[in-house]
């Protein structure tokens, strides 16, 4: 006989079977204040603005270490990088990693780790309702650092990236058209379009590239914009007007990108990780119409006006005497005679 089964005969208690009566027991929360908490962790159609975790593994090198830490500085304003390593597997073992991911409140990932079979690896992936929804296996064949170009303080804090992608396999392959919109949700990062200022919000582009023989070129450039006087006519009209010019400067980095392995969420999660909020339609509004230049133009029904209420200003020939009064008679006029 075992010593549970020992227990159980003298009416002891296992410490094994309140652990797990703790485990499966989810607490509710009991106020205001923990309600909202929890409610906050839940998915929401109106999302917020992302955040991304940086990983390191058990074993990294100078490759994984550099690229992640690129990486984290274009995106620093909403990021998180961890100083500890962690022993996790992304494709075998999830339940760490969403952990971590929950626990500092990033709905992204980067994880980059350096072994015999999988040199120079670096996964990304993304969230959804606390689960790994898609993530990538990348190998980073050749990398060149930020800091063997010019100055990266160029790139303004609050700047945000234009992500251009080149190639015709982002279009047709199932494949490469989930990493597009993951690296999409990874650098884009859902800030709104009202926050961005055209012209000098967009401070930087990165631009992936790709062929048919599953390499990503990635290379980031500086988006320089200037100012530069018109030449040519001498006129009062082209005097002094300037034209717009950008200039693309490389700031690294630099990276060519396999891919190795990749888990694609199921269309059914997809769509629902995708759901929108519907958009409420504009009620219809009676007599109201607009024109071709944009006025609004309405037309007002008024009721016929009752003309007996209507006050008018009062006057002394039309006011009636009254009762107290005596009448005044009006003087007779006297001819005057001649003789006089």
């Amino acid at each position: 006989m075992c010593i549970r089964d020992r227990r159980r005969v003298h009416g002891l208690q296992d410490p094994m079977e309140n652990t797990q009566k703790k485990q499966i027991e989810i607490k509710k929360a009991k106020t205001h204040k923990g309600k909202k908490y929890l409610e906050s962790k839940e998915p929401h159609l109106v999302e917020k603005e992302k955040k991304t975790l940086f990983v390191k593994g058990k074993k990294t090198n100078e490759t994984v270490s550099g690229f992640m830490q690129d990486i984290y500085v274009l995106k620093k304003q909403n990021s998180v990088m961890l100083n500890r390593r962690n022993d996790l597997k992304p494709f075998d073992e999830q339940n760490s990693l969403q952990f971590l991911c929950e626990k500092n409140s990033c709905t992204m990932f980067a994880f980059g780790q350096n072994s015999k079979k999988r040199p120079n690896n670096l996964v990304v992936g993304r969230l959804f309702d606390g689960n790994i929804l898609d993530q990538i296996e990348l190998g980073i064949e050749s990398y060149v650092p930020s800091s063997q170009f010019e100055s990266l303080n160029k790139l303004l804090l609050n700047s945000r990236p234009a992500v251009v992608f080149q190639g015709d396999v982002f279009d047709y392959d199932p494949v490469f058209m989930r990493v597009k919109n993951l690296f999409l949700d990874f650098f884009v990062e859902n800030v709104h379009l009202q926050k961005i200022d055209a012209k000098y919000g967009i401070n930087y582009a990165v631009v992936f590239s790709a062929d048919t023989s599953q390499k990503i070129y990635m290379r980031v450039y500086y988006v320089n914009f200037k100012q530069i006087k018109q030449d040519g006519d001498a006129s009062k009209e082209n005097h002094d007007q300037l034209s717009e010019q950008y200039e693309l400067q490389e700031v690294g980095p630099r990276a060519d990108l396999v891919l190795r392995r990749h888990q694609i969420a199921s269309d059914d999660a997809y769509k629902l990780a995708c759901k929108q909020q519907p958009k409420k339609s504009a009620k219809f509004k009676k007599n109201i119409t607009t024109t071709a230049l944009g006025h609004t133009t309405g037309r007002i029904y008024v009721d016929q006006q009752d003309l007996t209420t209507l006050n008018l200003k009062k006057r002394k020939a039309g006011k009636p005497p009254a009762k107290g009064d005596k009448e005044q008679k009006p003087k007779k006029k006297v001819k005057k005679s001649q003789e006089e």
